[in-house]
């Protein structure tokens, strides 16, 4: 077990007080000396400071701060984002060949890992209104990062999906997710509906801190004369690569706990004077993790309590003393972020996107299957989807128990077998367009590719369509004005 632990804060901290009374409780409990617990305090709040740029102190940090004996290394548990930022270190200083991490273990605590949907949120006008009044900037530049849907956000995570070896590599880096999925309803903001989302812990979503993740690329084909002649779609067909995913990862929802707030935030809720908190067992087997052998056990260990979690907190009720009691459903919600260029590198002009359900209708979507979408404001063809689920793929009838009656809170939902993509991209006409494309993946496809509790990254590349009249030659030197030259036939390409 490591002897050494940092612990590093979320956005828009400005006190070691966010961390509770967990460093004090861990050490107490592991019998760690406490001269070796560091905790961060690095600057959120201001709007030049950007994710990559702490990744570049906090490695400069450690090399003032943190004195290891001769093999010595340290463990880091990170909380919100906290995350992104240890695994941009990481990246940036320690991924390269022959560069053994000083860091063992990281356990992450609701971290943003793909982002939060309050990021958008955090730099509205209203945000920073708020954050003038107390003296401080929003904090732009670390924000920029963890909007659903961020170029940084984006890299970060194709290039932890593609990483082999990490767990079972001679100096291995053992990294665990801990999250929630319960909501503090005295944090609900009602001019913010993301403060209650389901599939979230109020802050952020259970698919976005959860590391086990999944990519695929799908290129448009190239369009047919007649598809070209009554402008049906073509193909979108799953790249060489196919469906990609990481490697497994001991994630965990953790049962009772939020975001944060001192009743039950996942960190800062941790009391001395009380004897059990849900995290500490967690984080006591995350640290207790030697090997390649005991890491994939706690990886199956945790998958088996989530589904006891996950039944236990499927119902939330909310008894409102003499009026009728608030039900809120806990259902499994999956996250997809959908990267749309074309084969230049380029992004479209505007897009429109759908999807579509049985029969290929967008009509035929069930109920509540979308929860949300954002478009990232800095990559203008990224979309974020939340869906939920246990409605795409259908789940039994729901029901509680009140005092001595059960009641039925759902009915069964029957799911969907087929869920296309179909995409429009602009310019359509002229000179240099594009030509609508259309995917219809399997419903075993969907299954694997679709994950509850998980986020995958579908990469999309369009073809763009150059017409003659576009580049021309002639042998004519007489002069000759070509301005009012028209769009000729496609040019066929690869």
């Amino acid at each position: 077990m490591p002897a050494r632990v940092l612990f590093i804060h979320g956005w828009s901290v400005d006190s070691t007080a966010t961390y509770g009374e967990l460093p004090a409780r861990l050490a107490r409990d592991l019998r760690l000396d406490v001269q070796h617990l560091h905790l961060a305090k690095y600057v959120s709040f201001n709007d030049q400071v950007r994710v990559s740029d702490l990744a570049f102190a906090l490695e400069a940090a450690i090399q003032r701060e943190v004195k290891l004996a001769e093999g010595e290394r340290f463990a880091v548990i990170t909380h919100s984002t906290g995350g992104p930022i240890v695994r941009t270190w990481w990246e940036k200083y320690y991924h390269a060949p022959g560069r053994a991490c000083p860091m063992s273990h990281v356990i992450h605590l609701a971290a943003a890992q793909f982002g939060s949907a309050l990021a958008k949120m955090g730099k509205g006008p209203l945000s920073r209104s708020k954050s003038l009044l107390k003296g401080i900037e929003p904090g732009v530049g670390v924000l920029d990062w963890l909007e659903l849907g961020s170029p940084e956000s984006w890299d970060l995570n194709q290039l932890w999906i593609r990483a082999r070896n990490v767990s079972a590599d001679p100096a291995p880096v053992f990294s665990f997710c801990l999250g929630g999925q319960q909501i503090d309803r005295k944090f609900y903001d009602t001019l913010n509906s993301y403060t209650g989302e389901m599939g979230s812990d109020g802050v952020v979503r259970v698919a976005a801190t959860n590391l086990n993740a999944s990519s695929m690329r799908l290129v448009q084909r190239q369009p047919t004369a007649a598809q070209y002649a009554n402008k049906t779609p073509s193909l979108l067909e799953l790249d060489a690569d196919g469906l990609l995913e990481s490697e497994p990862v001991p994630f965990a929802i953790v049962p009772g706990v939020a975001h944060s707030g001192e009743k039950m935030g996942i960190m800062n809720a941790v009391r001395d004077n009380a004897k059990r908190y849900p995290v500490l067992p967690f984080l006591r087997k995350c640290l207790e993790v030697a090997d390649h052998e005991s890491y994939l056990a706690l990886r199956e260990e945790f998958e088996a309590r989530n589904l006891e979690t996950i039944e236990n907190e499927r119902v939330e009720i909310e008894d409102r003393l003499l009026l009728e009691d608030r039900i809120f459903l806990h259902d499994a919600c999956s996250m997809v972020i959908l990267r749309v260029t074309d084969d230049h590198g380029k992004t479209p002009e505007d897009l429109r996107i759908n999807f579509t359900g049985p029969n290929h209708d967008p009509n035929r979507l069930p109920p509540g299957f979308l929860l949300d979408t954002q478009r990232n404001h800095r990559h203008p063809g990224t979309f974020t989807y939340f869906f939920n689920h246990d409605v795409m793929q259908g789940c039994p009838a729901i029901y509680y128990t009140s005092g001595s009656k059960r009641k039925k809170v759902r009915d069964a939902l029957p799911g969907i077998e087929e869920l296309g993509l179909l995409i429009e991209a602009f310019p359509d006409q002229g000179f240099a367009r594009y030509h609508p494309c259309e995917a219809r993946p399997s419903a075993d496809f969907l299954q694997r590719a679709i994950k509850p509790h998980a986020t995958i990254l579908i990469d999309v590349v369009l073809k763009r369509v150059i017409h003659e009249g576009v580049f021309g030659l002639t042998s004519d030197l007489e002069p000759k004005n070509f301005k009012a030259v028209k769009p000729g036939k496609e040019i066929a390409g690869d």
